[in-house]
């Protein structure tokens, strides 16, 4: 995103390189806020590019000679908003729907905003037939974290709390508008249960901690990739976990036993300490990024650790990334922290003054 007057008059382009088949692809597109502006789709055999389709910004497609299909008629039923990549899908086209289902299901995504999704993931694993190395596998991963979770109480919803929920959000939509948000209901009720002592406790999950929610929320994206392979974005993977799981999750995705089927995983974070000489797992120089903002635009530079000479044995990156040798590391002013400080003696000192004056006027025993 770039901060300028004429931005709207600018095209957002975005790109993917990903695996179908054996085979690396690469698909792309640039819109504006009317159109599609730009469109093309590639793929590698034996490691050379090939055109299947390439889309001007008129509108007119150009088909390589590899893809193959009704392409012709699927141009004629492309309107100016909509990719050619889903309208040849809608269409069946059995090549590119390939390419389409991929973005469906081997693309994940684990965001604040679509908790419910990831915790019915995980209920659902946990809810398989006995038998199955998902729910097992699942219920290990529950109980690797140590948060003292035993495991999980899912029960279906009584008739008469689900009305409650409906009655309790249509009134706040009637109050309110239809603008306003109103958290998913949960398919089904889930508690955590903690084994002590004395026995099994269940407590609802709206009163755990926010660690503990996010390590449920995750199994269930994160078991399904490891076994089906495809993509996870994890957008800051460090936020309310622990780093020795954080590294430890990480680790998962590196160790050839739990990742069999060559998934991957792409997080944000600002956990340097996965740089560091403590952490179980070692992060190749090409799988560090680093973003930094441009102080004139606040346009954001990503570039790779591959940019810097590094001995890889040798030297601290932890260290040196925290010492600012790589950059994107944030810059505070400690001249504002020394104005904030001022504003408050001189606040301070007001209110004093205020007081003051308050005793002064009183009365001689006035409580």
């Amino acid at each position: 995103m770039s901060f300028h007057r004429e931005a709207a008059s600018y095209p957002s382009s975005f790109a993917v390189d990903f695996v179908v088949g054996g085979v690396h692809h690469q698909f792309g597109f640039s819109v504006d806020d009317d159109q599609v502006t730009e469109e093309w789709l590639y793929y590698y055999p034996e490691g050379r590019q090939r055109r299947l389709y390439e889309r001007g910004a008129d509108g007119t497609v150009t088909f390589g000679r590899w893809l193959t299909g009704r392409r012709k008629l699927i141009a004629e039923l492309l309107r100016p908003n909509s990719l050619y990549l889903s309208v040849a899908a809608a269409q069946g086209h059995d090549q590119l729907s390939e390419v389409f289902r991929w973005f469906g299901f081997g693309l994940r995504m684990a965001t604040d905003h679509d908790f419910p999704q990831r915790l019915d993931q995980t209920v659902q694993l946990c809810l398989a037939d006995e038998g199955k190395h998902t729910a097992a596998s699942a219920m290990a991963l529950l109980r690797f974290a140590d948060l003292g979770v035993y495991g999980l109480e899912i029960k279906e919803w009584d008739e008469a709390a689900r009305e409650d929920h409906q009655r309790i959000t249509q009134a706040l939509r009637d109050a309110l508008g239809d603008k306003v948000r109103i958290q998913q209901e949960q398919a089904r009720r889930v508690r955590v249960e903690h084994r002590t002592a004395d026995g099994v406790f269940p407590l609802g999950l709206a009163y755990e901690s926010s660690g503990t929610r996010t390590w449920i929320g995750l199994i269930g994206p994160v078991i399904t990739t490891l076994e089906t392979g495809g993509v996870l974005c994890v957008d800051e993977l460090d936020a309310r976990l622990h780093p020795y799981l954080v590294d430890a999750l990480v680790g998962m995705f590196q160790s050839p036993e739990t990742n069999r089927a060559g998934a991957q995983l792409v997080f944000s974070t600002h956990e340097a300490a996965l740089l560091g000489r403590n952490v179980r797992i070692e992060l190749f120089r090409d799988q560090v990024w680093f973003t930094e903002k441009d102080p004139h635009t606040l346009a954001t530079r990503l570039f790779p650790m591959t940019e810097f000479s590094v001995r890889d044995s040798a030297d601290n990156l932890e260290k040196r990334y925290l010492g600012g040798r790589y950059g994107a590391v944030p810059y505070l002013d400690d001249e504002l922290l020394r104005d904030m400080s001022a504003a408050f003696r001189h606040e301070g000192g007001r209110e004093a003054g205020r007081t003051a004056e308050a005793d002064e006027g009183r009365t001689p025993g006035a409580a």
